[in-house]
């Protein structure tokens, strides 16, 4: 018995393990000395043909980034039952109420190259983010924007179509 916990224990940990490596010619966020932009650039733009068709669980796994908010990808005005995908951001300035609201829009129009753009190949369903959503506000006090493992394990699944930032066409 105790040969088994132990095996299994090992098993785990390999796993884990595994699950942590970053993927074939991932380049490290410390090989860009600090130039976020370049960083997505080279991994997500320049790779993005290795994330096409894999869940986005393996964008969260290779991303060094701090992710500090989520925005709905492409939800039509007509169907607000779907949408696209999601855009991951990594500078909120949009919340910092420290800023006036002229220097926020001022950020944010410099800050929109450094989203990572990720359509899926499923349609996302409204109704069961906004669950999520109104979970996390009443459990956290967060808004509907402010990331949280909740929402990594919510987009996790969802297998990517296309992936870029902003940066480029």
């Amino acid at each position: 018995m105790k040969k088994y916990i132990i095996s299994f224990v090992f098993t785990l940990l390999i796993a884990a393990l595994m699950q942590a490596q970053k993927s074939p010619g991932y380049i490290p966020l410390a090989t860009f000395n600090k130039d976020t932009l370049q960083y997505l650039i080279s991994n997500f733009d320049n790779q993005k043909a290795k994330y096409i068709g894999k869940p986005i669980g393996m964008v969260f796994n290779d991303i060094e980034l701090e992710i500090k908010r989520e925005l709905r990808l492409n939800q039509s005005p007509r169907n607000k039952k779907y949408f696209a995908g999601v855009i991951l951001d990594f500078y909120n300035v949009a919340l910092n109420q420290t800023y006036s609201l002229e220097k926020r829009r001022r950020l944010n129009e410099e800050m929109k190259n450094y989203g990572l753009y990720i359509e899926t190949v499923q349609a996302i369903n409204s109704v069961d983010y906004y669950a999520l959503s109104r979970q996390e506000y009443i459990n956290n006090g967060n808004s509907s924007v402010d990331w949280s493992n909740n929402y990594k394990a919510f987009y996790t699944h969802f297998i990517v179509k296309s992936i870029k930032t902003n940066a480029t066409p």
